[in-house]
């Protein structure tokens, strides 16, 4: 009974191992070391797979930490463009002995998707290119038309903008270092393209 517990345990806690229906492929929960109670939501491409040690913080996470710490936001939320990774239907590459529903997967992301932008202070536009330019481009308008349904005008931040004219992922300057998260800045939703808002002088 005790090692059954514990292999659970391991399973719910490896993203390799999670089955399609957990949540963290729809969000994840993380306190900041600032004092506020504010809520900043990052939007980032899709879930990791990468096995950390409990407490470790990959360095998209830590960015993005910084980014709601600077914001005085005690909490930060992510969600993602894609419940599952690298797969613009939601599925997969590699079998499995239940197959989740593509289209159930993606309605029910976009369902945490609205719920975290109604209840978020700031939210972070930070889902970079990926690997399928023209697949991230399409979700990324669906997921634009979420923000603006969701009355996000005027909490939009992003850290830059790529040249396919896609927010910048935390992780996405040469050599792949982290961004400065004091260096992001307001934009907004223009029809279904993210748009710089300029900073007004003095």
């Amino acid at each position: 009974m005790h090692t059954t517990a514990r292999s659970e345990e391991r399973r719910m806690t490896d993203p390799r191992t999670r089955r399609p229906g957990d949540e963290f492929r729809y969000r994840q929960r993380y306190p900041t070391e600032a004092s506020g109670s504010g809520v900043c939501l990052a939007v980032l491409h899709n879930p990791t797979g990468r096995r950390r040690a409990p407490g470790e913080r990959g360095r998209t996470i830590q960015v993005c930490l910084w980014f709601a710490e600077r914001h005085g936001c005690g909490e930060l939320r992510t969600c993602n463009l894609f419940a599952r990774k690298d797969r613009p239907d939601g599925v997969r590459r590699e079998p499995l002995p239940d197959p989740p529903d593509p289209v159930e997967v993606r309605r029910e992301n976009d369902r945490r998707i609205a719920a975290e932008v109604a209840r978020a202070d700031v939210v972070l536009c930070a889902w970079g290119d990926g690997k399928r330019l023209g697949t991230t481009e399409e979700r990324a308008e669906e997921v634009l038309a979420l923000l603006d349904r969701g009355g996000a005008e005027g909490r939009l931040y992003a850290l830059g903008f790529n040249r396919s004219g896609q927010p910048t992922h935390p992780i996405g300057g040469p050599g792949r270092q982290p961004l400065d998260p004091g260096g992001a800045f307001p934009v907004r939703v223009a029809g279904r393209m993210l748009v710089a808002v300029r900073r007004r002088r003095g």
